[in-house]
């Protein structure tokens, strides 16, 4: 699914892929995908996300959620999320339904 697939499903849920292993390295979120053999690290506002995303949230819960805990317009929060979420679609570490 692409980016814009995300937005045109405002009911899909965005969920953390199921096969991913997870450790918390010097305050930093690292992921790892066995499938690609690559690791990627998630910074406090990417943590935010993945936190956000333990159970299946639709994009704009996600959203509102992150406008709460973050500050900033809330349009530019919500571009940010969906271009974050749809590298994380593009790099197998989230699904949607």
């Amino acid at each position: 699914m692409e980016k814009s697939s995300l937005l045109a499903s405002p009911e899909a849920l965005i969920a953390r892929a199921p096969h991913l292993l997870l450790a918390e390295i010097g305050g930093e979120t690292v992921l790892m995908n066995p499938d690609g053999s690559a690791y990627f690290g998630l910074a406090a506002t990417a943590h935010a996300v993945w936190r956000h995303l333990e159970t299946p949230l639709r994009l704009e819960s996600l959203c509102q959620k992150l406008q709460t805990e973050f500050e900033g317009p809330a349009d530019e929060i919500r571009a940010d999320t969906v271009a974050f979420v749809a590298r994380l679609l593009e790099k197998g570490l989230i699904e949607v339904a």
